[in-house]
């Protein structure tokens, strides 16, 4: 254990330096760090600006709500957060109906929509279960919804994404109206979004890659950083596009002690790719969902 650690602390230590070197970017995020069961608070340009809250269960997507709400997905639902002090306000629990949920948004009406793998849970904002909805066998080993200006949602779904909508009259095939399906041997695809140049971006799970579709579904471009020897971009999860144009990735790197392996937790893109800014700390864990407030 003690030369895992060594280890680990010598891997830190290097991206550290290098981050020194090269990067002149300060941000203030959010995180998820999906190892130690926590969300994490960090402010670059305050030396002591960190705060944390421990969570009962593993998170797999953080989102917000209203301009001070953070909803974390938990498995079998969601909590609500104060984002200020990280002060747990209320909860969703349904174990009739959940199993594993890993993602959960709520809307500014006060429902709350929560992916459970092959079906998306709707709930009143009193938290009480409304219906389920399923979109046939092609959507199945889930990751994360986001609710998109189209009226639609998309679903990372295992090897590719699906953009759904939540249409109780048609069958539940009839339910995705665009399918996206990464290139190689892409597992647990992640998260995805529209982009307003009429683009799709996309973070490829076990496939660490940013992929970006046409609306046709044709891959315009795919890439990844280039990190120190040693380090690996293991698994591209959540990300964020700033107003700059720029996207902010979580690497994440590892279910615990065991399985870890060092990388950059979140790196930060330019639109062609170009790593702009990165950052690690010994402390970090593994990250694999992000909100940055600058």
């Amino acid at each position: 254990m003690n030369l895992f650690k060594n280890v680990i602390t010598c891997c830190v230590a290097y991206a550290a330096m290098a981050c020194a070197a090269t990067d002149s970017v300060a941000h203030r995020f959010l995180y998820s760090d999906f190892m130690n069961r926590k969300i994490v608070y960090v402010d670059e340009t305050k030396k002591d600006a960190y705060k944390e809250a421990f969570l009962p269960e593993v998170a797999f997507d953080l989102t917000r709500c209203w301009p001070n709400r953070l909803v974390v997905a938990q498995r079998y639902g969601c909590r609500l957060y104060d984002i200020e002090k990280l002060r747990l306000l209320s909860e969703i629990k349904d174990v009739e109906h959940l199993k594993y949920a890993t993602s959960a948004t709520r809307l500014p009406d006060g429902r709350t929509f929560i992916l459970d793998g092959p079906a998306i849970h709707e709930y009143s904002p009193d938290g009480k279960w409304i219906r389920k909805i399923t979109f046939g066998d092609r959507v199945k080993q889930t990751r994360i919804m986001r609710f998109t200006d189209r009226g639609t949602v998309l679903i990372g779904a295992y090897t590719g994404f699906a953009e759904v909508v939540l249409d109780e009259s048609l069958l539940p095939e009839k339910r995705v109206r665009a399918w996206f399906q990464l290139p190689g041997e892409a597992r647990y695809c992640y998260q995805a979004e529209w982009q307003k140049d009429g683009t799709l971006l996309t973070t490829g799970g076990y496939l660490p890659e940013v992929v970006r579709f046409a609306a046709d579904g044709k891959v315009l471009s795919r890439f990844q950083a280039t990190q120190p020897e040693g380090f690996s971009n293991y698994f591209y999860a959540g990300f964020q596009v700033l107003p700059n144009g720029n996207l902010v990735v979580a690497n994440w790197t590892g279910h615990s002690g065991r399985d870890f392996r060092p990388g950059w937790k979140l790196i930060e893109f330019a639109p062609d790719g170009k790593v702009v800014w990165h950052w690690n700390a010994e402390w970090a864990g593994t990250p694999n969902s992000l909100i940055v407030f600058d």
